[in-house]
């Protein structure tokens, strides 16, 4: 149970950014336009329907991530810890597979 809620957690980080990341100069806008960190968090949880785990990955992400490789980076990144969660969602929804603890 524990993994599955970790890797959700994790999993915050690479979706946020992935899933926003055709918005990037516009995030850019709202953040330099902010009056503080929190207006800026709140301002893009209203604005692209994030959570405040992902609104604040963005927040914390380093410029450097903005370039091509390490976009590829994270595209890659989502995709494994999704498939993860996924995998943990059907064990969790199995009793038999649970109770085995075989996938």
């Amino acid at each position: 149970m524990f993994t599955y809620y970790g890797k959700r957690r994790t999993s915050a980080y690479p979706q946020g950014i992935a899933n926003r990341d055709q918005n990037i100069d516009e995030i850019i806008r709202i953040i330099k336009r902010s009056q503080s960190v929190d207006d800026a968090r709140q301002t893009l949880m209203a604005k692209y329907k994030l959570d405040e785990i992902q609104a604040n990955a963005i927040l914390e992400m380093p410029l450097r991530r903005l370039a091509s490789l390490e976009r590829q980076k994270i595209e890659d990144e989502f995709k494994e810890v999704s498939k993860t969660i996924e995998d943990l969602k059907s064990l969790l929804a199995s009793p038999k597979k649970n109770a085995t603890g075989r996938y």
